[in-house]
């Protein structure tokens, strides 16, 4: 989503920055395929990514902290389903 707000921005393009000045990201061409365009994170964009990772650990943690053991032991049953559910080829039944 970060690369996408830097991507989507006014004007910018490779070897240009995004006219709002988050100074998150620097684009780069891709040395492999010149046709695709990569963003590189910045010291400030890393900064700011840590942040977002960290408040959404906080949440996370606060949220299901209420959960009794056995609601919590639901939950992480009920989320090996989803991932394994999700990691199946296309065209496989459950």
């Amino acid at each position: 989503m970060l690369a996408e707000r830097i991507c989507n921005q006014p004007g910018s393009s490779p070897g240009s920055e995004p006219a709002d000045g988050l100074q998150v990201g620097r684009h780069a061409v891709d040395k492999h395929d010149r046709r695709h365009t990569m963003v590189r994170l910045t010291p400030q964009g890393r900064r700011v990514l840590s942040g977002i990772k960290t408040r959404t650990e906080q949440h996370v943690r606060r949220s299901l902290t209420p959960l009794t053991v056995t609601e919590r032991e639901q939950l992480v049953a009920s989320m090996r389903v989803l991932t394994r559910v999700i990691a199946m080829p296309a065209g496989e039944e459950f």
